[in-house]
């Protein structure tokens, strides 16, 4: 059952793929000179599916705080009020070390990561989510046998919180459940069915010295369709869509997130996974070109302890 279950996801994916890719240019926030196009025009907010190795991870949410480990180490409270997901343990003072000897919620026990983005608040009451869909791809451009594990407590950032422009929908962008119809604010026209998701794509492309600059984003960039990963930043990681469910429909009046308005829209990434994990994710499902886990993770096709049970669970808030 589980060999033809993987077997019906493999031809799903590869029909989605064709039918939800787009045609917008990838661009870094950081580097706006440079417009990336995305292999076979698929873009990743909007196909949530790939065309090539992806891993799933799904983590409901574990609490709220007014804390940012990433922009504001060691100040607790001194944040905009954040959704954390996935590490229970997630505060001020987390580290790689603090997070990889927690409990998560998400559904692969070996992800100990944090995960987290600001408050969203329509007509004047807070938005919970419900949980994000980390899907772990090979970036366009990239060769899949050229991508590495995260280094330990590794912290990337998707959009700006200062940000007075939106960023690009390859970036950051809103939608109404799995649409490819991709907006810079939550869209007025979802329904109970199809809610409010926010999708962020994180930068994947490292300088292999640098885990935590102190300006935060210098030691990543966004891959280039010809060229792969810059001279800058030759060590490509996994890429990371985060995919957050919101259980918004139908119209609003006012909406906003405690960063601010939506040109602010982001998302912070701490990256905390068991090493025996994430190495056989890497080199089992996107070295292969293959799809491992569905969301929720129900099965796994790469090598070594991912075969088993241990990791792939059904969230700890779900159970």
């Amino acid at each position: 059952m589980r060999v033809w279950t993987a077997a019906i996801m493999v031809v799903a994916v590869g029909t989605l793929a064709a039918a939800c890719g787009g045609t917008d240019p990838i661009v870094s926030p950081d580097r706006a000179d440079r417009a990336v196009q995305p292999v076979s025009g698929v873009h990743p907010n909007r196909s949530l599916v790939a065309d090539g190795g992806q891993f799933l991870t799904s983590c409901p949410l574990s609490h709220q705080l007014d804390d940012d480990p990433i922009m504001h180490r060691g100040h607790a409270g001194m944040s905009h009020h954040h959704e954390f997901f996935g590490n229970y343990s997630t505060d001020a003072t987390s580290t790689y070390a603090s997070l990889v000897d927690a409990a998560t919620t998400c559904s692969d026990a070996g992800d100990r990561s944090a995960y987290w983005v600001p408050e969203l608040v329509v007509d004047g009451k807070r938005v919970e989510p419900k949980r994000v869909d980390a899907y772990y791809r090979v970036a366009h451009g990239v060769v899949p046998t050229d991508v590495r594990p995260y280094p330990d407590g590794l912290e990337v950032l998707a959009g700006d919180m200062h940000a007075t422009t939106s960023a690009p929908f390859t970036v950051a962008a809103w939608a109404c459940g799995g649409s490819p119809e991709v907006a810079a604010a939550p869209p007025k026209t979802c329904t109970d069915d199809r809610p409010v998701q926010l999708r962020l794509t994180f930068p994947s492309c490292w300088d292999g010295a640098q885990t935590a600059p102190s300006d935060h984003r210098s030691h990543m960039s966004y891959p280039s369709q010809d060229d792969g990963c810059d001279t800058e930043h030759p060590v490509a990681v996994p890429q990371l869509t985060l995919t957050v469910h919101y259980p918004l429909a139908g119209t609003y009046s006012q909406a906003s997130l405690a960063s601010g308005g939506f040109t602010t829209t982001h998302g912070d990434f701490l990256a905390a996974w068991e090493h025996e994990r994430i190495a056989d994710q890497v080199s089992g499902c996107l070295a292969r070109s293959v799809t491992c886990g569905l969301v929720g993770g129900t099965f796994h096709t790469g090598p070594g302890a991912g075969d088993v049970n241990t990791y792939n669970q059904r969230p700890v808030a779900e159970r």
